[in-house]
């Protein structure tokens, strides 16, 4: 399996230079394809429902105190030759459905999503929170691959 940074590399290698935000959101709906077309994951990190939406905490701590990403900056920590063939195809279409959205953008579009609302319980919009999006929330609100997110 994948690790949260070999599917980072992957979208840097698709996309190119990203913000961090950008790539935190690309990266969580990777794992969201994954599991409406597998029904498994497509890494086994941790996503956290934060204020500014879906964040690995792994891969944070990888980027803490940058703004922008680029491929070569997951050089030393990502593999995305590790993918297989339908996680690279996964990378591929969230890319090309989402990669033209800001990561502001993206922010907004997951917290309109009952997964990272759940997750947050009551957490007010500015507080922080580190509760998890769990894998079976994404699976239950996201059941029909052709979902308008991904058609």
């Amino acid at each position: 399996m994948a690790s949260v940074f070999d599917v980072a590399k992957g979208v840097l290698d698709a996309s190119g230079p990203v913000s961090t935000m950008k790539l935190e959101k690309l990266v969580y709906y990777c794992q969201v394809l994954s599991l409406v077309e597998r029904g498994q994951v497509m890494f086994p990190e941790r996503v956290e429902a934060w204020v500014n939406g879906p964040v690995s905490p792994a891969l944070f701590k990888a980027h803490a105190r940058r703004y922008v990403v680029t491929p070569s900056d997951f050089e030393s920590i990502g593999d995305s030759s590790k993918l297989s063939k339908a996680d690279q195809e996964i990378v591929r279409t969230v890319v090309e459905k989402l990669g033209m959205l800001s990561g502001e953008d993206l922010r907004e579009l997951s917290h309109a999503e009952a997964p990272w609302k759940d997750a947050r319980g009551d957490a007010a919009p500015s507080e922080r929170c580190n509760g998890e999006i769990e894998p079976s929330a994404i699976s239950s609100y996201y059941p029909d691959p052709s979902n308008p997110l991904f058609a």
